[in-house]
């Protein structure tokens, strides 16, 4: 981290050139185990409103494996005397996945988490590529969690921050209902970047620094990832940028949607307004195989599903969209599943999006693979009214009709 003097000299250069809005937040990543009490008395002097600090997991053995060791008294020191000092918005990364995590450590982690009561928590899913990053050759590969380890160690995370009362932010962040990123989400005004989720209202990002990446309406730029190319290229040049991406309109349409996607696990035709129709009903088209009737949509929603209309989520316990175009017949008779459940067996079939809405809501999970997903594709019968798939639901809590809500006749 910057000594106080440069710190100071950095936020002195930027405030000359940016003038402060009247909802600025000031946000730092901060370190525990490198947090000097003088560096962090000079970002709170500087208005800090929002700290982020990276947690990955408390166990001893995990940290070691990692070689990360930050304590949870370290951790909770700092956030302390932040809040303190008035900074009360604090987030908390934790990582799933990671060697030597069980059931039992990370739960003990979760817990310590939970008494921290952050504003905010992510959790991501650590990748091991240690031909990207050879620091990560001294982990043990036989120490890591499998598939179905990693699995569980996520939905132990999701059902503790639930249970305590936060909200689910897209695919890994949660927050307090009162905090901003949850109000934005209500008022779909959720935005995503390369930085995460946020409620920044505003199209463009600036990027400071060696390899940072801004965003803008048109495209992006990523600077030189060096430090000498970046600082060459500043006293050169006096523009960082090496390569960046100019977006076309339907780039830009395509843009949208993706984030629309990770942002609310649907897409809103009415947020493309502000693109040219024609675009926007061009690459409409091609989304055509993929797409659910607008009044019915899917998304995943704390441990299970919920079926949607438009972007507010339904509370009944069941909703079956039939299919106008097909006849009414008798469903083939089911067959077992491996996991417990039934399904119909067809003797020819089709391709389908599929609707559900899982009951009770707030107790059931979907299977990680195979069975049971957002927008699973079931083999059905091209003749029945109505098709239909059921499945047993993890835990054995309830079991959960899905119907067909559109269908790319695909045979």
């Amino acid at each position: 981290m910057l000594s106080p003097e440069l710190l100071q000299r950095l936020i002195d250069a930027i405030d000359a050139v940016f003038d402060r809005s009247d909802d600025f937040e000031f946000s730092v990543e901060i370190d525990p185990t490198e947090a000097a009490p003088e560096v962090l008395e000079a970002l709170v002097a500087n208005q800090l409103s929002r700290v982020s600090i990276g947690v990955q997991d408390f166990d001893p053995k995990v940290q070691e494996a990692i070689g990360r060791t930050q304590t949870f008294e370290q951790t909770k020191t700092v956030i302390d005397w932040l809040r303190g000092q008035g900074v009360h918005n604090i987030n908390l990364d934790l990582l799933y996945g990671l060697p030597w995590q069980s059931g039992t450590r990370f739960r003990a982690t979760l817990a310590q988490v939970m008494t921290l009561a952050p504003t905010r928590l992510a959790i991501y899913g650590y990748a091991h590529v240690p031909w990207m990053s050879k620091r990560q050759t001294m982990i043990p590969t036989a120490a890591l969690p499998g598939p179905k380890a990693r699995f569980e160690l996520a939905n132990c995370a999701r059902d503790t921050f639930s249970a305590e009362g936060y909200v689910p932010i897209g695919i890994d962040h949660f927050a307090r209902p009162e905090d901003s990123l949850s109000q934005a989400q209500a008022n779909q005004q959720l935005k995503r970047n390369f930085q995460g989720y946020s409620d920044d209202p505003a199209e463009t990002l600036i990027g400071f620094g060696a390899s940072a990446i801004s965003t803008f309406p048109g495209g992006f730029s990523q600077n030189a990832a060096a430090t000498s190319a970046y600082q060459a290229r500043v006293a050169n040049d006096g523009l960082a940028g090496m390569r960046g991406f100019v977006m076309d309109i339907d780039d830009q349409v395509i843009a949208r949607c993706i984030e629309q996607l990770m942002c609310y696990f649907a897409i809103d035709r009415a947020a493309l307004s502000a693109l040219p129709a024609d675009r926007v009903a061009e690459v409409w088209a091609r989304f055509a195989p993929c797409q659910m009737p607008s009044r019915t949509r899917c998304r995943s929603a704390q441990t299970g599903l919920r079926s949607m209309t438009g972007f507010n989520p339904l509370s009944a316990s069941l909703r079956i969209t039939s299919i106008p175009t097909w006849p009414t017949a008798t469903r083939i008779p089911p067959r077992s599943d491996a996991r417990g459940g039934t399904h119909s067996q067809p003797s020819r079939s089709v391709s389908c999006s599929v609707s559900v809405t899982l009951s009770p809501a707030n107790h059931v999970r979907p299977y990680s693979t195979g069975t049971l997903s957002p927008f699973t594709l079931i083999p059905v019968d091209r003749n029945s009214g109505s098709p239909s798939f059921t499945c047993s639901c993890r835990a054995s809590v309830a079991s959960a009709n899905i119907a067909v809500s559109r269908v790319d006749a695909r045979v």
